[in-house]
């Protein structure tokens, strides 16, 4: 192959990939949400009927930031102000949940388990159908499934005696400290 013929095909493999790229829409509107691997593989293991708590993640906050009042008192504002100098804190991430996502995703789910303004995110419990309909819905940007921690089982811790060492001889008396 010439290098022509490369720089040819290099070129119809980049406008491939840049036209199916804004096909897909750059502004996220539109587009499914993406599930994760692990719900993909939990609803295709679990029963039909079968609920699932899995996190449904937004692409943003809905209105602008301008238009929306602070939920946080005086005093948190100046602490914020302080610790943060120069550098701006995130006043986005304390704004809640917009109210219409979050009534449209319970209008839609079995139960609403909680809504985390800093992860701007809702823990809801959903059938397989119910998920579907999220992703569908156009402010969705992920569904992921609610992980739980597993902890290790406590394993038996033989009590000994405070009288006696690891050789099991009594402990001589250290008498009173002076």
């Amino acid at each position: 192959m010439t290098r022509l013929a490369v720089r040819r095909c290099a070129a119809i493999v980049v406008g491939l990939i840049c036209t199916v790229g804004f096909e897909a829409g750059g502004d996220g509107q539109g587009q499914m949400a993406t599930l994760s691997p692990w719900l993909e593989t939990a609803l295709r293991q679990g029963a039909p009927g079968a609920r699932h708590r899995i996190w449904v993640y937004f692409r943003d906050k809905g209105q602008p930031l301008a238009g929306r009042s602070m939920p946080l008192s005086e005093r948190a504002l100046g602490r914020r102000a302080r610790r943060a100098g120069n550098a701006a804190w995130r006043a986005y991430d304390d704004q809640s949940v917009a109210g219409s996502y979050a009534r449209q995703v319970a209008a839609q789910v079995s139960r609403v388990r909680h809504t985390l303004r800093w992860l701007n995110a809702m823990s809801v419990e959903a059938s397989p159908e119910q998920v579907r309909a999220l992703a569908a819905l156009p402010f969705v940007e992920r569904l992921d499934v609610v992980r739980r921690a597993r902890g290790t089982p406590e394993t038996p811790v033989e009590v000994r005696s405070a009288s006696t060492t690891d050789a099991g001889r009594p402990r001589p008396f250290a008498g009173p400290l002076d």
